[in-house]
């Protein structure tokens, strides 16, 4: 529990890096069952989209995805959505302001094709802002593009 109580204050103090109403992808790589829903620590004080909400996309709960107006969201110039993602590919596009990534205490989950994905575009769009001190928390922001 003194782990969870460190991860969790981890999360909260990377939170003081996000601008309000950004957008945040959650990648939970833990294969720890408690940390279905520990990166809404991210929006304790301030508003912001989390895109971690699977019920979201259910429709058997009563908050639910507005998939009309969604925007495409990705990650740098990606053209296909993360399947992780709530997506409506004929909207506008909108790329994702920070990362949020939460690595393994047991083992890691995604497989290594995901993780090697993942880890491209982030080098290449986004950039480290917030690494916790045993590296379980590290977030990562949107290089804005030169044009």
């Amino acid at each position: 529990t003194s782990d969870l109580n460190k991860i969790s204050s981890h999360i909260i103090t990377a939170s003081d890096v996000i601008e309000p109403y950004s957008t945040v992808l959650p990648i939970n790589d833990s294969n720890y069952w408690g940390f279905g829903h520990i990166s809404n620590y991210l929006g304790v004080s301030k508003p912001m989209v989390i895109l971690e909400n699977y019920e979201a996309s259910l429709n058997h709960f009563p908050l639910v995805w507005n998939r009309k107006n969604i925007p495409f969201l990705h990650l740098g110039n990606l053209e296909k959505i993360l399947s992780f993602t709530p997506k409506n590919d004929t909207n506008t596009k909108y790329q994702i302001d920070y990362v949020f990534i939460l690595s393994a205490i047991n083992e890691a989950k995604n497989p290594e094709q995901k993780q090697k994905e993942i880890s491209e575009l982030l080098s290449k769009h986004y950039r480290l802002v917030y690494i916790s001190s045993d590296d379980t928390v590290k977030l990562y922001k949107k290089v804005l593009n030169k044009s």
